[in-house]
This record gives C-alpha cells, structure tokens and sequence, in this order.
C-alpha cells in the first residue's frame, strides 16, 4: 500500500521546469507580448498570443503575498533559461493536460535585483455570448 501511494505522488509531481525572463526594462513598450497587472491578490502576465483552447491568451499568475525568490545576476547567467517561442510552445501544448506537470519560473527584474515567482498558468475558459 506504502509503495502504490508513494508511486501515486511520485507521479503527480512536475518534471519539467521552464525558467522565463521577463524583460520589461529592455523591451519596447509597443514590442511587449505580456500586459502585467495587479488583480485582487494575485499578480499575472498574460500573454497576448492568441495560442490556447478557444484563442485565448496564456494568463500566469502567483498571489502577491508570494515574495519570490532573489536571484544573483550570476546565477541568471547559469539558469537555463527559455525564449518565447518555448514558453508559447509548453504553454500551448502541454498547458491543458500537463500543466501540474511543469513548473513555471518567471524572473523579473525589480529595480536592481532579479525577482523569480513560480507562476501558474491558468486554464482557458470558453468565450460564451449571451442572448
């Protein structure tokens, strides 16, 4: 029984980790793909792609109470760190069904330090017109 349970939680434990930079401070402000904001207590990035179920953005959230993680710009420069093109990719594919199967890091730079939160990417809902 202690090993069937053990294999049950093994199991449900993400296996990949995908760290992303978000880099405001260089981007231009007309280039950005993220409209980042504040909603009650949680903080989000929604990427404006079109990518999900029912073309609906990829939205990544964490509670603002979760202070994140200080990460040295060396140990930035040893991360291993995903472009775009792979967040939109794990986020598209694997968003639905294996989204408690991935980690998501975004690092943000927060005046003269890198801030890493574990985000969330949330589920697409179906956009419904009412009569």
């Amino acid at each position: 029984m202690t090993l069937f349970l053990y294999n049950i939680a093994r199991a449900q434990r993400p296996t990949d980790t995908l760290n992303y930079l978000v880099d405001t401070a260089k981007t231009p402000v007309r280039d950005r793909m993220f409209d980042i904001g504040r909603e009650g207590d949680y903080y989000g990035y929604q990427l404006a792609c079109k990518c999900l179920t029912w073309q609906n953005d990829a939205v990544f959230t964490y509670r603002v109470d979760q202070k994140g993680t200080v990460v040295s710009p060396n140990d930035l420069k040893k991360m291993n760190l995903s472009n775009l093109t792979r967040l939109i990719y794990v986020a598209k594919e694997y968003g639905i069904y294996r989204r408690d199967k991935t980690v998501f890091n975004f690092i943000e730079k927060i005046g003269d330090q890198y801030i890493k939160h574990r985000v969330y990417l949330l589920e697409p809902r179906k956009n419904e017109i009412a009569y």
